[in-house]
C-alpha cells in the first residue's frame, strides 16, 4: 500500500491524566508507537517516543515509517493551536483518525463558571500578537512568554476587564489569579472578560 492511514493524532487534554479522554486512552493502546512531548506521556506505552530540540525534523523521521500504527499525541485539542496542524501539512492522506480532547481554554472558563461562545482566541506561542479588545471575552494563550508580557501589549484598556491567569489548569500546583506573573516557564491561559458586559 503507497499511502497507508497508518496515522492517528490523539488530543491528550491538558496533559494530566484527569482530563484524557476514554476515546484517546482506547486509541493510543491500539498503537505500535505513541510520540510526544514528554510532558504528554501519559498513556502508559511501551514504545512512547519523547520529541526534544528539532522536534520536527525527530517527527518527519518517525512518521515516514509506513510499516506501522503510530499514534502522534498532542497537548489540548488536536484543532486548537496544536502540533495537529504540522502533520496535517505534511501526511494528511495517511492519517486515519484525529481523536479530539479538552483544552486548556475549556477547562479555564469550566473553573470560572463562565461560558465561552462569545470569546475571541489569541495565540503568543510563536509571537507577540496585537490583540483585538473589542470583546467580550478574550483567551490568549501565553506561550514563550510570560502573562505579564502578554497583558502589557494591551496597555490601558486592561482596565476594562477582569482579569484571570489560570496556571498549570489540572496540576497539583493549578493556580487562578489576577495578579501579574513574570515567569514563562509554566503552562499559562490568560482569560480576560469585559467588566461591564
Amino acid at each position: 500500500m503507497e499511502n497507508p492511514k497508518n496515522i492517528w493524532i490523539i488530543s491528550a487534554g491538558i496533559g494530566t491524566k484527569e482530563y484524557l479522554t476514554v476515546k484517546a486512552i482506547k486509541t493510543a493502546h491500539k498503537m505500535d508507537i505513541l510520540v510526544g512531548f514528554e510532558r504528554l506521556n501519559l498513556f502508559d506505552h511501551k514504545n512512547f517516543i519523547v520529541l526534544s530540540g528539532d522536534y520536527k525534523s525527530q517527527l518527519l523521521k518517525i512518521l515516514k515509517k509506513k510499516d506501522k500504527k503510530i499514534g502522534v499525541v498532542v497537548s489540548g485539542d488536536a484543532g486548537f493551536f496544536s502540533l495537529a496542524n504540522f502533520v496535517y501539512k505534511n501526511f494528511k492522506d495517511r492519517i486515519a483518525e484525529v481523536v479530539a480532547g479538552v483544552s486548556s481554554f475549556q477547562v479555564a472558563f469550566a473553573k470560572l463558571k463562565e461560558t465561552y461562545e462569545d470569546a475571541a482566541f489569541f495565540s503568543f506561542h510563536h509571537s507577540k500578537q496585537t490583540i483585538d479588545t473589542n470583546h467580550k471575552k478574550i483567551v490568549i494563550l501565553c506561550g514563550k512568554y510570560s502573562p505579564s508580557e502578554v497583558l502589557e501589549t494591551i496597555g490601558e484598556k486592561l482596565k476594562d476587564f477582569q482579569i484571570s491567569i489560570c496556571y498549570n489548569l489540572g496540576y497539583e500546583n493549578e493556580t487562578i489569579t489576577d495578579k501579574p506573573i513574570d515567569d514563562k516557564n509554566g503552562l499559562y491561559t490568560v482569560i480576560l472578560i469585559r467588566k461591564n458586559g
